[in-house]
């Protein structure tokens, strides 16, 4: 049975982002790259869906090309702030889907996906939930209060930099 899991933030080429997020792992970029794929590759199988939720990648065209060819699953994307070269070329057949903003149903429970945390979203007086990216696990980027049914489901919020599944996040947000 295939799983549905969610990421974000990978910054793949991005040499700045292991000065700014401490938490990342490897010394260099490349090992950085090496390590992400690998905690992905790790978690997911060729027949799962994941909802990246933005800022792939910093690196050329035909490095991103090759990282995203290297990744298991079905990759829905929404954009971030960074991923201004994602529709351009054999990029975008990679991915199932490209969008701004999304809304999905999995356990009878709506969940809104965005790149950036928002305040108020669609549902949010019936329970529904909002998986963002953006803020790295930290407040650095702005206030970002800890908000029920809210959560960072970016790589720099797990220890193993991995994609987070769908069990995972109903066990965080119920924790």
């Amino acid at each position: 049975m295939s799983e549905v899991l969610f990421s974000s933030d990978s910054h793949f080429h991005h040499k700045k982002i292991l000065e700014y997020c401490p938490n990342r792992k490897g010394s260099t970029v490349e090992e950085m790259n090496e390590l992400l794929v690998q905690a992905w590759n790790d978690k997911v199988r060729p027949e799962d869906t994941v909802y990246h939720l933005g800022d792939v990648s910093f690196g050329k065209y035909i490095n991103t090309l090759e990282i995203l060819k290297r990744l298991n699953g079905k990759i829905h994307l929404i954009l971030g702030n960074h991923d201004k070269g994602m529709k351009e070329g054999a990029i975008p057949q990679r991915f199932a889907s490209i969008q701004e903003y999304k809304t999905i149903k999995l356990d009878e429970k709506h969940i809104v996906l965005f790149h950036f945390p928002i305040e108020s979203w669609d549902r949010q007086s019936y329970g529904s939930i909002h998986l963002h990216g953006h803020t790295h696990n930290s407040t650095s980027h702005g206030d970002v209060p800890k908000m029920f049914n809210r959560m960072d489901a970016g790589v720099d919020t797990r220890e193993d930099m991995a994609p987070w599944a769908w069990d995972e996040i109903k066990e965080y947000l119920e924790g």
